[in-house]
């Protein structure tokens, strides 16, 4: 069951200072002094003492992505960062950089031109042409091209245009429309220019975006026209990366995590902070980087469900006690846990491709192994070795954390459970934390916030790059 509207998630904001500033410079004076250009795509004004975004995009030659790469990855051990992540699609790569420690966190992206669905909408040339210095001496687009490529950008790859960009985009359309239509041309071609046009005209913003998909197939058969070769060959290198995303290197591009502890311990509170903290590291809403789910992945009904629906039992909804129902029998278990254990195998794989598309990361509210420290839930009456089959032939998450406090604690906490229950599944946790290397106890009994520490720490010293 997805679960995202479930925790408190923030928008964590990252407060551009000194030490943004001036890992930035130096980056671009590295750029500068190995002799490669580059352009600051959008929301420029301030750079680099200033950042009004939560990133910062930089356009880059082509042919320079693997020096520029060192130079960025030199700058981020230089000026503190301890770990550093990147995500790659097509031909834009995005550099997290963190240090927990410290708490900083930065987000650059390079980009080899602007591409969509493996279409060059506009080629590095082009954009360096109609690039300028700031006040502060960095390569910037022009307030012309700069709004061109906001509008295409917001309309093509995301039908929507903000208010504060409708805004911006009408007044320098207003003061340079000749212009603006020419460089629509070139990309969307003299029919779908024209009619953009007209919108942009008549202030019709929304319906700009609304047609978003008409103008994104008129700016791809244009491209394909002028420039068939190299427009097949990087359609070809997309789909092709969406092959290895879903199919071939499926683990490369997903994180998954699950968090066990019995009932009282802060697995929800736990799990809200942690959140926040990965949100804030990734420079990004904790929505949009997550996606949580409870227990399993409900691919398949509950069998409690299940059997209302064909009317040979009645759902029991008493969920305030956990343990209410009396354990199945011995076939029955079996054919319990066999079902659950299916939906499993069907529905982590098919999860894990959907957050894979954009290196989302999976967090489950308990998971298969719930099976192991709490069988009662469920009403599984099965050996312990059998339990661990079956779990063991199920997708592993990346990380298992183990949320440890003693039974006095988490019984006041919250009554659910009786001590001795309590302390039965702390018994049967801590036999599983030592079955794996990616199982992780964590001291339960510190606030949240260091909880949430801990776990970030453990998180990226094992799903991220270290410099330090």
């Amino acid at each position: 069951m997805k679960m995202n509207n479930e925790f408190n998630f923030l928008e964590a904001r990252v407060e551009w200072d000194e030490r943004h500033a001036a890992l930035l410079k130096d980056f671009l004076d590295g750029l500068v002094f190995h002799g490669i250009r580059y352009v600051i795509l959008k929301n420029d004004d301030g750079l680099p003492y200033e950042n009004h975004s939560k990133d910062v995009d930089i356009v880059i030659e082509p042919s320079r992505y693997r020096d520029s790469a060192q130079i960025i990855q030199s700058c981020y051990q230089k000026h503190g960062v301890s770990h550093y992540k990147v995500h790659k699609f097509e031909r834009l790569r995005c550099w997290y950089g963190m240090n927990p420690d410290t708490r900083f966190a930065i987000h650059i992206d390079l980009l080899e031109g602007f591409l969509h669905k493996g279409f060059e909408m506009f080629p590095f040339d082009v954009l360096y042409a109609h690039s300028q210095k700031n006040d502060n001496g960095i390569q910037v687009l022009d307030d012309l091209m700069g709004h061109v490529v906001l509008l295409l950008h917001s309309t093509i790859c995301y039908h929507s245009i903000k208010e504060k960009y409708a805004k911006s985009i009408a007044k320098t359309f207003q003061t340079e429309k000749d212009d603006f239509a020419v460089l629509l041309k070139d990309i969307l071609g003299v029919s779908a220019a024209n009619e953009m046009v007209t919108l942009l005209s008549a202030g019709r913003y929304k319906e700009i975006a609304k047609k978003g998909k008409h103008f994104s197939h008129q700016s791809k058969f244009r491209l394909l026209i002028k420039r068939p070769l190299f427009s097949i060959y990087n359609v070809a290198d997309f789909l092709w990366e969406k092959v290895c995303r879903l199919l071939l290197n499926l683990n490369r591009y997903n994180t998954m995590i699950s968090v066990h502890a019995p009932d009282g311990t802060g697995k929800t509170t736990f799990i809200e902070h942690f959140g926040n903290e990965l949100g804030f590291y990734y420079v990004c809403a904790a929505n949009d980087l997550l996606d949580t789910y409870h227990f399993r992945p409900n691919i398949l009904p509950n069998l409690g469900a299940a059997g209302e629906k064909v009317g040979v039992m009645k759902q029991d909804k008493d969920f305030t006690n956990p343990h209410r129902a009396k354990p199945a029998g011995k076939l029955s278990s079996l054919l319990r846990m066999a079902y659950y254990w299916l939906d499993y195998v069907v529905g982590v794989p098919l999860i894990l491709r959907k957050n894979a598309q954009f290196d989302k990361i999976t967090i489950f509210d308990r998971y298969i192994y719930d099976f192991i420290s709490d069988p009662e839930r469920t009403r599984i009456n099965l050996p312990f070795r059998l339990r661990m089959m079956f779990a063991k032939l199920t997708k592993k998450p990346d990380i298992v954390f183990i949320l440890e406090a003693d039974a006095e604690t988490i019984h006041k906490r919250k009554q659910e459970l009786t001590i001795d229950e309590i302390n039965h599944q702390l018994k049967s946790l801590h036999r599983l934390a030592v079955s794996g290397k990616y199982f992780h106890i964590l001291d339960a009994m510190k606030t949240p916030e260091e909880i949430a520490k801990d776990a970030i720490k453990l998180t990226f010293d094992l799903t991220t790059n270290k410099l330090q």
